[in-house]
This record gives C-alpha cells, sequence and structure tokens, in this order.
C-alpha cells in the first residue's frame, strides 16, 4: 500500500464525478489534493474553433464556469486553500492547435511553440515566469494546471 499522507495529490477530472470520487478516495488516505480545470472562455474558443478538440477520447469534454467547480468540490465537502491561475503559454500553444487542426501538432508554429513550452519548463527563466504571469490575467489554459483548488476535507491535521 502506498502512503500519502503529507502528500499533494494532483487529480484531473473531465466530468466532476469521476473527479470528485478520486479526490475523495485519495484525501481519506491521508493527502491533500489539488484539482485542475480548464478555463471557460479557452475552453469555449477552442470547441469554437475545433470539433476535434472536444470530440477526442480523454480530452475536455465539460466546461466550468468561473466558480463552478469550487462550489462543487465545496458541496462535496472540500475546504478550499488556494486558486491558482497558470499556463497561458499552454492556451497559446492548443489556440494553435485548433487552428492547425488538432492532430496537425508537427506543423511549424504549433510545434515551435509546443517545444518553446517545454524549454520553459526546463529552464524556468525568471523574465519569462513574469511574462507568463502577466499573461494568465488574460489567456490562462487553467487552474492549477488549469485553475488549481487545493482542498484537504475535514482534516484536522490541517488545522495547526
Amino acid at each position: 500500500m502506498i502512503d500519502l499522507t503529507d502528500r499533494i495529490v494532483l487529480v484531473t477530472g473531465a466530468g466532476g464525478g469521476i473527479g470528485t470520487a478520486t479526490a475523495r478516495a485519495l484525501s481519506e488516505a491521508g493527502a491533500g489534493v489539488a484539482v485542475s480545470v480548464p478555463r471557460y472562455w479557452p475552453e469555449r474558443v477552442f470547441w469554437t474553433l475545433s470539433w476535434d478538440y472536444w470530440h477526442t477520447p480523454g480530452g475536455h469534454i465539460r466546461m466550468y464556469r468561473p466558480g463552478e467547480m469550487a462550489r462543487h468540490l465545496r458541496e462535496q465537502g472540500f475546504d478550499l486553500h488556494a486558486v491558482r491561475y497558470r499556463h497561458a503559454f499552454q492556451s497559446f500553444y492548443w489556440f494553435l492547435r485548433c487552428i492547425f487542426g488538432k492532430n496537425n501538432e508537427r506543423r511549424w508554429l504549433p510545434y515551435t511553440a509546443f517545444r518553446f513550452i517545454n524549454w520553459h519548463h526546463r529552464t524556468r527563466v525568471p523574465l519569462l515566469e513574469r511574462i507568463e504571469r502577466l499573461l494568465v490575467l488574460f489567456a490562462q489554459e487553467d487552474v492549477g494546471e488549469e485553475p488549481i483548488l487545493c482542498g484537504f476535507p475535514d482534516d484536522e491535521r490541517q488545522q495547526g
């Protein structure tokens, strides 16, 4: 058995049900939970641009309006400790993928954007970090890794 005590586990779920069930099971095992949810307006743009984007098995099958996932998690008994908006560069990349065709990731512009994002994640150049923090105000892909909502349901260990 894996000891999850004092760890934060990232849970991504396209619909609220399976993600919430997984998060509940992990939190009962003593782990904190981070939930990653795509932002509404970039998803709306991507869905409008590309039928393939939202019809891909395992892809994003649902959009959450601002505050909807936080409300859902609270209703499930989670205490939210942070909401972060991240990954503005990924929004640009997925915009390119939708424009050039979701399955044409080897086209020059999407491929170059993908390579840039991977380089950025490896190097974490401070200037680019600041630029992304500014861009996230306009074009964030998600919370957390799309917004991140961290919840620890009824966990006394977190109150001290």
